[in-house]
């Protein structure tokens, strides 16, 4: 969503008055546009998380509707804030099922709400190997251009993984290279080019989401590591923050216990 000018200005000037604690409000969509409803920071350490108590909450809904929670994560004289979903962030927005707004060194970062990346159900364009590795970018701080639709058996005419990559900004890394945490591992089942992808998450494991299983976070070993097609390195992956994948799946694990 793109921000006006004056909800940006908003946003800024509230989390710098906040400062050195975090701040906190809401979007709210009402009949003339976007506003910025600021709330009090009511967490027991508001310099290190936030919190918004009920009475605000239950006010700004009664505004209209909620675009986006805001929240900020403030430089300190040890270091810059982080510029990801912490994973108390994350578990709130899969509480709150809202978009997140997070102010990070002077800008505004967006975090569309998506699903727990683990324990999907297969749904072709909706939840699949694709959106598993769209999603994960998004967490880690990239939304990747790409919102086409597909018939499920596209890989008989066509090379769309491939193409898509290289649309998306991403490098084929060369045969021998040792893949890091958030490259995309693309496989081949039973096709003549690439038809399935995951994404790596160091130690010898990654995510992924096969037909009619749950996304899964498996070892990249055996079946899946002998049916590599190839393996790709998005040209911002150094500035991307894929510990936000693994905060994400930190979320997940602790639920089943």
């Amino acid at each position: 969503m793109k921000i006006d000018d004056q909800t940006r200005k908003e946003i800024l000037a509230h989390a710098r008055q906040s400062e050195p604690q975090e701040s906190c409000g809401f979007v709210i969509s009402i009949a003339d546009g976007l506003y910025y409803f600021p709330c009090n920071n009511v967490a027991d350490d508001p310099v290190n998380y936030f919190e918004i108590s009920p009475d605000e909450f239950i006010q700004a809904e009664g505004l209209g509707r909620i675009v986006a929670l805001v929240h900020s994560h403030p430089d300190s004289e040890h270091a810059l804030g982080l510029p990801y979903l912490s994973t108390a962030d994350r578990e709130c927005q899969l509480r709150t099922g809202l978009d997140f707004w997070l102010v990070v060194s002077g800008e505004i970062r967006c975090f569309r709400a998506i699903p727990p990346l683990l324990g999907r159900k297969f749904e072709n364009n909706k939840q699949d190997c694709r959106n598993i590795l769209l999603d994960c970018y998004a967490l880690s701080g990239i939304e990747l251009p790409d919102h086409s639709t597909y018939e499920f058996n596209w890989f008989e005419s066509a090379n769309l993984y491939e193409e898509g990559l290289i649309r998306c900004g991403f490098e084929k890394l060369p045969f021998d290279e040792t893949p890091q945490l958030g490259d995309v591992v693309l496989i081949k089942v039973g096709a003549d080019v690439a038809n399935h992808a995951g994404v790596y998450l160091g130690e010898q494991m990654m995510i992924h989401h096969s037909e009619s299983r749950l996304s899964a976070r498996v070892p990249y070993d055996g079946f899946w590591l002998n049916a590599t097609h190839s393996i790709w390195r998005h040209s911002q992956w150094q500035k991307l923050h894929f510990t936000a994948i693994l905060n994400d799946l930190q979320i997940n694990r602790s639920s089943l216990k």
